[in-house]
């Protein structure tokens, strides 16, 4: 909290100075004749702090001067006829009034200038009506979009411009979900007539076009079982398969559709697979081989490792003043590893039934693998420092203490370690669910219009 308010106050002392720099500034453009320039900084001194007096009444002042200038351009333009500039200039204005009053500043505006901007925009959108309307009869689309977005901008609800902004923006797309169905494009015509559909729910028959581009687009897959070498751990194949029917069914893309490949063996061969398939209206058939899957659950190994218990004691020298000694115990604690491992390899690829090309194919292989190593103590581990003993009861010249800060972090360390691992099961788990994401997104990617 103590934070937070001095970042507030910091904040406020900030803006307080750049209100007062740019107060300045306006004076001194003021004082120079330089009306612009002195509106502007009085009115980022607002900004900055908009309780400002002195900078109200210059903005107040100067920013007057400024719209009536811009309101004289306005009035210029109209009395020459030049409607579009009129109705922009008139814009432009209006919204310097409105900038300037949102920082507390309210500037005054001849009631008659309005009359004069509805005036001028009626003719002004007369004219840009019938540009668009020429535009739009000659199917010059872009060019009457803009020129019917103009009008929009300006008044909505003009006349039918809303009717036939519909028909600028989406008759163009429209007509090209219609060439790319008749050109054998069905997926890039649904997705065309997908964004007609957006804009206008009713647009001619689009609604049935996009219908018929998906039936024409999908593709009806046969999964068959994937074939199996004698090294895959038997569990793995029927949670394989089940993982890929699950995200084959459960695919964003509106193309592919499952179909029943029950009575299909994989033992047959891949023509005898393709025609019962094609029989049963399919389009492709996914088929596979998982060469590799096995796991490995490792046993919990212990071991006994040399160490020090290190003990402080105090003591009085001759003198009598108080002293510590450091003394090394020999003793023991107990080390554990263990390793889990689970790996998986296989090969995919989905075969069009009418022609027998392999339209997407790929291959896995991976594995997973989790370690476990920490140790034990029956009493406080952090009195324990590393180190090497010959004899628990004597010393030998092959005794050493590591009583290094870094050495005695490490087997803190050890003592810290996690005491679980994941099983081979769910390593294995693991790799079934990310072989299978990989499969169904190598499928979904698919575009046969992209060949």
């Amino acid at each position: 909290m103590y934070r937070f308010t001095v970042l507030i106050i910091l904040a406020l002392a900030l803006s307080s100075c750049a209100a007062k720099r740019y107060r300045k500034l306006a004076s001194q453009f003021e004082k120079a004749g330089l009306v612009d320039d002195a509106a502007d900084y009085y009115y980022r001194s607002l900004v900055a702090n908009q309780d400002n007096v002195e900078a109200k009444l210059g903005l107040r002042k100067n920013g007057q001067i400024v719209l009536d200038k811009k309101f004289g351009t306005f009035r210029q333009s109209y009395e020459n006829g030049s409607t579009k500039s009129a109705v922009y200039q008139y814009k432009e204005a209006t919204e310097y009034a409105e900038k300037v009053k949102r920082v507390g500043v309210q500037l005054f505006i001849a009631p008659e200038q309005k009359s004069y901007y509805e005036e001028a925009l009626t003719e002004f959108l007369d004219q840009r009506y019938t540009e668009g309307m020429k535009a739009l009869n000659a199917e010059e689309f872009q060019k009457a979009r803009k020129t019917l977005e103009e009008i929009a901008r300006f008044k909505s609800g003009f006349r039918d411009v809303d009717a036939k902004l519909i028909i600028a923006r989406y008759e163009p797309v429209y007509r090209q979900g219609i060439d790319e169905l008749e050109r054998g494009l069905p997926r890039s015509a649904y997705y065309r007539f997908s964004k007609v559909l957006s804009g206008s729910k009713t647009y001619k028959d689009a609604e049935a076009l996009k219908k018929e581009a998906l039936d024409k687009a999908t593709i009806n897959v046969v999964v068959i079982p994937f074939t199996t070498s004698r090294i895959v751990d038997h569990n793995v194949h029927p949670k394989f398969m089940s993982s890929v029917n699950s995200g084959l069914h459960k695919m964003r893309s509106p193309f592919y559709r499952m179909i029943d490949g029950q009575g299909i063996s994989p033992k047959m061969s891949l023509d005898e697979q393709l025609k019962i398939a094609k029989e049963r209206g399919g389009h492709a058939i996914l088929v596979g081989h998982i060469s590799e899957a096995q796991l490995y659950e490792g046993r919990l190994q212990a071991e006994r490792q040399k160490c020090y218990l290190k003990e402080t004691k105090e003591y009085k020298d001759e003198n009598g003043e108080k002293k510590t000694k450091v003394i090394y115990h020999k003793t023991w604690f107990t080390e554990y590893n263990k390793k889990h491992n689970a790996n998986l390899s296989l090969d995919y690829k989905l075969v069009s039934t009418a022609s027998g090309e392999i339209w997407s194919a790929g291959n896995y292989n991976n594995d997973r693998s989790a370690n476990l190593h920490y140790a034990k103590y029956d009493g406080n581990y952090k009195r324990l420092v590393p180190g090497y003993w010959k004899y628990k009861s004597s010393n030998s010249d092959k005794d050493e203490v590591k009583d290094s800060s870094y050495s005695v972090n490490s087997l803190r360390r050890l003592f810290q370690g996690r005491q679980s691992i994941p099983s081979a099961t769910a390593l294995a788990n693991e790799l079934v669910a990310d072989a299978s994401r990989r499969l169904v997104k190598s499928v979904e990617k698919f575009n046969p219009e992209k060949k």
